[in-house]
């Protein structure tokens, strides 16, 4: 229980209170009245007689009553005092004298205290207390010049101010947070544009160097069109862009490579009478070096010259750059000499810098190290960016070690790692594979205070990308502004280049919108990788629309820009445009590097024209230029396909005398093609030649003697012409053995343990084995999808492969696919559904446009373990695969018939006349048909006068029928029947049901086909999982005929990366609907709608039909079309000979309805009905696989022999004893017999 306080504990203690409050009042009393003496005394005498006596907890008392004080004459003593007496973090003594503190003395003594006010406390108290406008003034220029990053701070603050009103800073104190935030990396344009609404808010005018701030915030950030915008706004208040202003535009746009804009902005700039300064001169000058053109850089100079501006240092020191830049290293030496001798400018750190970094770049790093000492002999010491190059050149040399060593002797010169030199070691240690140590510097670069910047994210991002994690990266991209990271167009860029190497084009377009929606301006770099995306996967048109844009918007073409366009133009075959591209490139003053040269080449040797490729190569040798090892790999391939050897074996030799080191590939091809010379002997003494060169490194011994075993593999197992059709839908308790021997792996069985196999993607690989001894490899340990088993391979140029597998994981279920990694790409080559507990048969293919070294590997998003058998890599020239398709045609597409004429007895007719002609063709090749045949004669003519099956492209489809509840209207896809039948065209229903949402009416109702199952789910989200097998089983009691009821969908042949689209899920769709279909599934077809992009994937395409083929009911190509380029009519005769050539496929229909604006995505005519390239292979088709009228005489049997395309043929017979003849339908297929009877 309390007591409460006697009486007498009360009275002693009102003295002490008395006491104090007079020694406070007594300071009090000196501090104001001080001032007014001739000579105030120091604060220790002026206190002396109460020093001792004050205490922590008096000192803010002191200071509130002296700052308040009516007769204080300075504040001065009160911070003398304070200094003396308080502690300096201490805020109750600082928020006294706040209010009457000028702003000279109120600015230092902020930024003395913000420092140790970690907390905060301070800049809680201004916003909570309506400051003095000194105070004002202070507390923002306090926190906007601090390097604390605390620009965020002084914006709050202001922003305050502008709520409550009742006091304005000075547009000084405004402009210095503009400054803050332009200066800040961290922070985005927004932040900015907000300060200046604020400031216009508190009826500040804005002057010139506000908007400069704010123009160098936009460039700095990238977001050029608004920092453009800005020069409309200023005009708005009455002020003109000066020449600071133009700078920092004119600086922005030509480091983006937009020549073309910043060209108009100096025009701009003059014909506002501002004059170009030294910075302008400058600038452009950086601008042309920076692109090599020095030429051009020399003419400003000249210029600047002449406009009595005399070149300086930075004029030098850009100079030096765009010559080390082109690696023209000696010319930059050469450069810094005149300077030391012209003395009037010398070589500062930048000059050094830039040629430090260029001998790392284009000479060594001694080169390097002895200039770094020259640049110390002369006095020059090394900063942080010397110390940074450094480390990034010895990191460009895989010298990790001694790198991560500098480090230390980076601090032992007085300086601080920064940003840089961890993201340098960061990204040469993720390069490395040594991602583990990676993330151990990024911790200790957190624990050091450095905050991760954008070069942190991007090299990040691309390390996620690398491993695939591409849901981890977009999460990155897409996280609110923190430590540091604000992605840019780099970051943007790394991802889209991610997706588009997995052939996944809508996340990156998405991506590419995303990014201008945040205004961020795309750089020739951006560009690139969006064109090379689209290139990639065959929209070629897009691509160079996209071209088209960046030169609308100023940008410059770069030389990747070209050569992208001209290898797409050359894998399509259009070498006529490739050479176009070629000659723009010297028109628009750039020069074509060896990539062009060798991309041309390739395209040139691809396509038979090996002499024209010679006669380049001897023009660019004459010029002088450079040629590599890929140069002569490319001429000496093609030699050898064409089977000059010797010349291929002079061009070997040329190598050598031109210091070219060849590599595998040179090996593989030449080792080839002497032994397919039968010059075996010779191969051998090469071989024996290359592992004895003493100057030959151990490496390049290796990598002949690998090329040699391959050809012995290929001498032993590949060379056999059969084609193995045979796939598994079944799960198997053990794998069979390989197909062809297992081909080119090595070890396919695992019989010799994990032999010639690797672990893949830093996971971990051991060796399994079943109870019946079977042997195997085991991915383990798996945290990553690409992490696998793998072997590396040689690949041929210009080469169909067909893959398999067999598969197994440790639990559940999980996609697995098969990834060949070569020296430019990840190829999906097929994927499985693989199982726990029993092994599933992978099939998939690929065929190679180049050859080389290439690593084979598997995938799964799964992190079970992979178990992999039976691995098979088996390579078909494409004269092979000719081959096996006309093989395939002869047994499954034509037979040999006889027939044999008798009298009304049965007696042999001999010399009895036979003629056969082709009712119908018994494999169906049709069209898709649109409503404009029906108003269309010539149309209808050309369409009758070639096709017997037809689909309507829309008019059957729901949206058609009934674009509104209630509102049915049949007349035009019945109007299209009743032409069909007129004709004797059979139609295909398509369709009733269309599992898109986005291709539903706006209201439900239960019908009976479904189309792209495998893809959406429209009704499954709805109606429940089993929708669709609902639907089919209604749709077969509704029509029990013999009308097959298809599961039609795409990608399962097209894209091999369209995991969503895999054969196996096919089958498992299929398996899931005709569970609850009548007859365990009769009439239920397989429909693949074959909508394939150049170039395709002919060995997957026929794997997945050998996988399908499985299931035992009917395969249609339903809806097949190229999509558009030179290859289109290729493409699309390989696609149609590989449908008709498979078993299993039963028709084919062409996605290719005429409209007079156009078709879906491949037209067969014009519009006046004269056909085009790809009219033109339908018609050669339709002619090779009819047989043509048949005619001939009976043998002395009465047998007449012939060897006929499946169809219904009219067969006459008339004997010249008889005055009359017979005509007898036959019909010709795999059921009926081979043996026929016509009695006359």
């Amino acid at each position: 229980m309390d007591t409460a306080p006697s009486a007498s504990a009360a009275a002693a203690a009102a003295p002490d209170a008395d006491s104090d409050s007079a020694l406070v009042a007594d300071v009090v009393e000196a501090l104001v009245s001080a001032p007014r003496l001739p000579e105030p005394p120091p604060i220790p005498t002026l206190l002396a007689p109460n020093l001792s006596r004050l205490a922590d907890s008096h000192h803010p008392r002191v200071l509130s009553l002296a700052a308040s004080h009516p007769g204080l004459a300075s504040p001065d003593l009160l911070l003398a005092y304070r200094r003396l007496l308080s502690p300096p973090s201490c805020l109750s003594s600082l928020v006294p004298l706040l209010p009457v503190l000028p702003y000279r003395h109120l600015l230092p003594l902020l930024l003395s205290f913000v420092p140790l006010d970690p907390l905060r406390h301070l800049h809680r108290h201004l916003l909570s207390h309506l400051p003095t406008s000194h105070l004002a003034d202070a507390a923002l220029s306090a926190y906007a010049r601090l390097r604390l990053r605390l620009p965020h701070l002084a914006a709050q603050f202001l922003h305050s101010l502008r709520r409550r009103r009742g006091v304005r800073p000075s547009l000084q104190a405004a402009n210095a947070v503009l400054s803050a935030l332009a200066r800040s990396p961290s922070t985005s344009p927004q932040a900015s544009l907000d300060v200046f609404r604020s400031l216009i808010a508190l009826r500040l005018h804005p002057n010139h160097y506000t908007f400069n701030l704010l123009v160098h915030t936009h460039c700095s950030k990238g977001t050029l069109a608004d920092a453009l915008a800005t020069l409309s706004t200023m005009q708005g208040f009455g002020l003109s862009p000066d020449a600071v202003t133009y700078n920092t535009l004119l600086n922005a746009h030509c480091r983006k490579g937009m020549l073309g804009e910043a060209r108009a902005l100096l025009a701009r700039m003059k014909r506002d009478g501002i004059a170009p300064t030294r910075a302008t001169y400058n600038t452009l000058v950086s601008a042309f070096a920076r692109l090599g053109w020095i030429k051009e850089a020399t003419k400003v100079v000249e210029s600047m010259t002449a406009f009595g501006f005399e070149p300086d240092l930075r004029t030098y020191n850009a100079l030096a750059v765009g010559l080390c830049q082109a690696g023209k290293v000696d010319e930059a030496l050469r450069l810094k000499d005149e300077m030391e001798r012209l003395s009037t400018v010398f070589p500062d750190v930048v000059t050094y810098n830039t040629l430090v970094d260029a001998c790392f770049k284009w000479r060594c790093s001694s080169d390097a190290l002895r200039l770094l000492e020259e640049m110390r002999d002369k006095g020059v010491k090394p900063t942080l960016f010397t110390h940074n190059i450094v480390v990034k050149g010895l990191c460009k040399e895989g010298k990790l070690k001694e790198a991560l060593g500098k480090l230390e002797k980076i601090a032992e010169e007085g300086l601080a790692p920064d940003v840089i030199t961890y993201n340098t070691l960061i990204d040469a240690y993720c390069k490395a594979g040594n991602v583990a140590k990676a993330f151990t510097l990024m911790d200790e670069m957190v624990g050091k205070g450095l905050k991760m910047d954008t070069f942190t994210l991007n090299t990040v991002l691309y390390n996620l990308c690398k491993m695939k994690r591409y849901e981890d990266a977009e999460e990155l991209l897409h996280s609110p502004p923190q430590r540091g990271f604000m992605p840019n167009e780099v970051s943007y860029g790394t991802v889209m280049a991610s997706y588009f190497k997995e052939y996944n084009l809508e996340p990156a377009l998405h991506l590419w919108d995303e990014m201008i929606e945040r205004k961020l301006t795309p750089s020739i770099s951006t560009y690139n990788t969006l064109i090379k995306g689209l290139c990639g996967i065959g929209r070629l048109k897009e691509a160079i629309d996209k071209l088209n844009e960046l030169m609308e918007k100023g940008l410059v073409p770069d030389e990747t820009t070209y050569n992208i366009i001209i290898h797409a133009y050359c894998k399509e075959g259009d070498l006529e445009n490739a050479f176009q591209f070629h000659n723009k490139m010297v028109e628009n003053s750039f020069k074509p590097d060896v990539v062009t040269c060798n991309t041309l080449m390739n395209g040139l040797c691809l396509h038979g024209k090996l002499d024209k490729a010679l006669k380049l190569f001897e023009s660019w040798v004459e010029k002088g230029k450079k040629v590599d090892v890929i140069t002569y790999n490319t001429l000496i391939q093609s030699m050898c396909k064409d089977g000059d050897v010797d010349t291929a074996l002079r061009f070997f030799a040329d190598m050598e005398v031109k210091g070219l080191q060849p590599d595998t590939f040179t090996y593989n091809v030449v080792l080839s093609a002497l032994s397919e010379a039968e010059r075996s002997e010779e191969a051998q003494n090469m071989l024996h030649n290359v592992l004895g060169e003493v100057k030959v490194d151990l490496m390049g011994k290796l990598l002949a003697l690998l090329a040699w075993i391959t050809i012995l593999q290929g001498c032993c197992m590949v060379k056999s012409l059969t084609y193995d059709y045979s796939s598994s839908i079944e799960c198997l308790p053990e794998p069979p053995e390989p197909q062809y021997g297992g081909g080119i792996v090595r070890n396919a069985d695992f019989n010799a343990g994990l032999q010639g196999w690797s672990a893949f993607g830093y996971g971990s690989l051991a060796e399994g084995s079943s109870p019946a001894g079977n042997r195997f490899a085991v991915a383990t340990n798996r945290t990553r999808p690409y992490q696998s088993v793998s072997q590396k391979v040689l690949l041929h140029n210009d080469t169909h492969y067909t893959l398999s597998a067999w598969l197994q994981v440790s639990g559940g279920v999980a996609d697995v696919w098969v990834v060949v990694k070569t020296a430019d790409d990840f190829i999906h080559a097929g994927g499985v559904v693989a199982k726990a507990g029993c092994w599933s048969m992978l099939k998939g293919g690929l065929t190679t446009v180049s050859g080389g070294r290439a690593e084979i590997y598997f995938e799964s998003n799964a992190t079970a373990d992979i178990w992999v058998d039976s691995v098979s890599v088996k390579p078909f020239t494409k004269e092979e695969w000719s081959t096996h398709r006309d093989a395939s045609v002869g047994t499954a597409r034509r037979k040999t018939v006889r027939l044999q004429a008798t009298d009304s007895a049965g007696n042999p007719l001999p010399g009895a006349a036979v003629s056969l002609e082709t009712v119908r063709n018994g494999f169906p090749l049709g069209a898709a048909m649109s409503s404009e045949i029906l108003r269309n004669l010539a149309y209808q003519s050309w369409f009758t006068s070639r096709f017997t099956v037809t689909t309507f492209e829309n008019e059957m489809k729901w949206y058609s029928t009934e674009p509104a509840p209630g509102r049915e209207d049949y007349s035009v896809p019945d109007a299209m029947l009743e032409f069909a039948k007129q004709h004797g065209i059979a139609v295909r229903g398509h369709n009733v049901f269309w599992d898109d949402p986005n291709q539903q009416p706006r209201w439900l109702i239960a019908w009976d086909v479904v189309n792209e199952n495998l893809h959406f789910s429209f009704f499954e989200r709805r109606f429940g999982w089993d929708a669709s097998t609902a639907f089919y089983a209604a749709a077969r009691m509704l029509d029990a005929g013999p009308t097959l009821m298809f599961m039609n969908d795409y990608n399962t042949l097209e894209q091999p990366g369209d995991l969503a689209a895999l054969p196996a899920r096919y089958m498992q769709r299929l398996k899931q609907i005709t569970s609850g279909y009548p007859q365990n599934g009769a009439g239920m077809a397989i429909g693949l709608e074959g909508h394939f992009t150049a170039p395709v994937n002919i060995p997957y395409m026929r794997a997945a039909l050998d996988t399908l083929a499985q299931a035992g009911v009917p395969v249609w190509l339903t809806e097949v079309d190229v999509a558009g380029g030179p290859s289109q009519a290729y493409y699309l005769e390989e696609v149609l000979r590989e449908a008709y050539a498979h078993p299993a496929v039963q028709g084919v229909i062409l996605w290719a309805a005429w409209r007079p604006q156009g078709c879906y995505v491949m037209c067969l005519t014009d519009n006046e009905f004269n056909n085009l390239p790809q009219g033109d292979i339908v018609d050669q088709l339709i002619t090779e696989w009819t047989t043509a009228p048949r005619a001939g005489t009976t043998d002395a049997e009465g047998f007449f022999q012939a060897e006929l395309a499946h169809g219904e043929y009219k067969v006459t017979v008339t004997h010249p004893s008889l005055n009359t003849s017979v005509s007898q339908s036959v019909k010709v297929d795999l059921g009926s017999g081979s043996h026929y009877f016509i009695q006359v």
